[in-house]
């Protein structure tokens, strides 16, 4: 078509009339563009900086959360093996804790593969899985401590801390080690010592499809398992659902859950 058609400088002439300083879109990394005059302001989403957001302010954490446990929690890039974004929880016991695991409201769906719980999955801001590759990264670096805080629908609060907590690589299908309770809810991780992490299609498949969840299951009976369904308290069978079998029994499925490493 003629590009000096009368549909076409019409067509030309609204373009221009209708573009401003932020039709290009210059505010980056998720900013707000705002027209001023001839020029367009940015409002930046948390910890960016810069005309156009494109500068990342990181409060001084640098390979761990623990590297400055005055920042406010939030979402932090690490440097790992790759620049990694994870939660900082800079609140409970003195902070400098990364969030591996997240239950709040049953948004996100814990019943999935082996390489979705290697990879990781969900919302740092909401519920999620870390990643098996990354928690056995992060835990591969030093001594780290294990912290689980639960909230049961009545609005109690438990927690558990092991002093030492390590997960194996892919090549010993993630074991988990840890030792050295402390805490309110009860030693309920302490009966997963030694084993492997199963999911609905690797390992311990029996247990990952009868109770619709991945954890490290046993061979034999279990007393936690954090990525359970979300249901609404009271259940009717053992074992359904997120429990902590030393606080509420296996006939409860807690409201929420947040699983989190600190470096000793």
């Amino acid at each position: 078509m003629d590009i000096f058609s009368p549909n076409s400088v019409h067509k030309l002439n609204k373009y221009c009339w209708d573009a401003t300083p932020c039709s290009n879109d210059p505010c980056l990394n998720g900013g707000t563009c705002t027209v001023e005059g001839s020029a367009f302001r940015c409002s930046c989403t948390p910890r960016y900086t810069g005309n156009s957001c494109e500068e990342y302010e990181n409060c001084g954490i640098n390979s761990d959360c623990v590297d400055n446990t005055t920042c406010p929690s939030g979402i932090y890039k690490l440097q790992l093996t790759n620049i990694t974004e994870v939660y900082c929880n800079m609140e409970a016991d003195n902070g400098g804790w990364i969030v591996i695991q997240r239950r709040l409201n049953g948004e996100v769906d814990f019943y999935r593969d082996w390489n979705s719980y290697k990879y990781g999955f969900g919302d740092l801001d909401g519920e999620f899985w870390l990643g098996n590759e990354l928690i056995h990264e992060i835990t591969s670096r030093g001594n780290y401590m294990l912290r689980v805080d639960l909230e049961d629908f009545e609005g109690n609060h438990r927690f558990a801390t092991y002093n030492t907590f390590y997960v194996e690589s892919e090549n010993s299908e993630y074991a988990v080690q840890m030792s050295g309770y402390t805490g309110t809810a009860g030693y309920s991780m302490s009966s997963h010592n030694g084993k492997q992490f199963s999911t609905k299609d690797r390992n311990n498949i029996v247990y990952a499809t009868s109770y619709v969840g991945a954890w490290w299951f046993g061979n034999s009976y279990y007393y936690s398992h954090l990525n359970g369904r979300y249901l609404n308290g009271p259940t009717k069978s053992a074992g359904q659902g997120i429990y902590w079998t030393h606080w509420k029994g296996s006939y409860y499925s807690l409201k929420k859950s947040s699983t989190m490493l600190r470096k000793n």
